[in-house]
């Protein structure tokens, strides 16, 4: 009876559960209560540092994620949400 063993249906973010570590789990879901895009950019910011941290990263990755993470700030605000 119940789901079978390894389903993660009811799983929190199950969508980015695979990408994810533990640790990178644990922040999104605290910024999961966040309303508007700030889950998503919280998200970015967590694979972000986690890329950055990498020395294999190539720098072209980072300032594109930085450029993405900008424009969701950007267009957050403008949706009148704000950050408080």
């Amino acid at each position: 009876r119940g789901a079978q063993s390894g389903n993660h249906n009811a799983r929190k973010h199950g969508f980015y559960a695979r990408v994810l570590t533990p640790e990178e789990q644990e922040a999104l879901d605290q910024a999961a209560v966040l309303r508007g895009l700030v889950s998503e950019i919280a998200l970015l910011r967590v694979k972000f540092m986690a890329l950055a941290s990498q020395p294999d990263t190539p720098p072209e990755i980072l300032v594109k994620m930085a450029r993405a993470i900008a424009r969701l700030v950007t267009v957050h605000e403008r949706t009148g949400y704000g950050y408080g």
